[in-house]
């Protein structure tokens, strides 16, 4: 099976280099700064989420300018809050095309990713996401591309850990409505297996 990768400096030096390669195959002549996109939730519940994937991103574009950019083009982030919010990342995601920029880099929660993929793909940017898992979007042939593992790898996990416990066969579940798409993708991915290995969902 494969094992996540566990280092948060990994995982985002892999998804500049996605981004890197893309600008760098889709590039033309140009010295003008290349511009990329970073959506997250900046304000409200998950800000922290947002802002410690903002900070990440801006550190790793620091060091890439230092080294010369992308073949002596620097980058330039242009950032927009979605304030986990649709409609607010959907408009989001229109300025940024609007803006000219080449790739962009988030959302930090699946239903956000859900508002804004379909937009990005229509205009074929290339979205890589740091932490989106919903199973609503994988397998399909578009412009989205995750860096972590799809739900179904996680609640496999989480499933087999409990029943071979012994002691947690029988359980309750809370999840939250606000990111729809991640919680309840991965309860039904994790209820799919539980049941199957002989445990049992006395509560949702």
């Amino acid at each position: 099976m494969m094992h996540p990768i566990r280092s948060k400096d990994a995982l985002l030096k892999l998804m500049l280099i996605f981004m890197l390669l893309w600008i760098s195959i889709s590039g033309c002549g140009s010295k003008k700064p290349v511009k990329i996109g970073f959506i997250a939730s900046m304000s409200g519940r998950v800000a922290d989420l947002g802002i410690a994937g903002l900070d990440a991103v801006q550190m790793l574009i620091e060091k890439e300018n230092e080294t010369g950019g992308i073949h002596g083009r620097r980058i330039q982030l242009v950032i927009k809050d979605d304030r986990h919010d649709p409609e607010v990342a959907g408009q989001a995601a229109q300025d940024l095309i609007r803006q000219g920029v080449a790739a962009v880099i988030g959302p930090m929660t699946s239903q956000m990713a859900m508002a804004i993929t379909p937009v990005l793909n229509h205009h074929r940017i290339l979205c890589v996401a740091p932490t989106v898992s919903t199973e609503a979007l994988s397998g399909i042939d578009d412009y989205f591309l995750r860096i972590s593992h799809a739900v179904r790898a996680n609640t496999s996990v989480s499933a087999e850990y409990q029943i071979r416990s012994g002691d947690m066969t029988r359980v309750g579940v809370v999840y939250d409505v606000g990111n729809r798409s991640y919680a309840e993708s991965w309860l039904d991915n994790f209820k799919a297996l539980f049941v199957q290995g002989g445990g049992q969902i006395v509560s949702t």
